[in-house]
């Protein structure tokens, strides 16, 4: 297999399996600024750094949402 197509499969699998900054903050409904903050102040979802882009791994990402969940008061 060249390696070319190794590159493109497994971008492809990274794109499967993670949000992109852009996809992130859609999830959550906010400006990717704001993931930038919560980036700076390591106090946001887990991340993982490619060629310096932040792909955040889906599970990971809703489970950091699910433990963030406060009962209703």
């Amino acid at each position: 297999m060249a390696i070319e197509e190794q590159i493109q499969r497994k971008l492809r699998a990274v794109e499967a399996d993670n949000f992109s900054k852009i996809e992130a903050a859609a999830r959550i409904r906010r400006d990717t600024r704001t993931l930038d903050r919560w980036f700076a102040l390591g106090s946001g979802p887990p991340v993982t750094l490619i060629s310096g882009r932040r792909y955040y791994n889906k599970k990971k990402f809703l489970q950091w949402l699910v433990d963030r969940e406060e009962p209703a008061r």
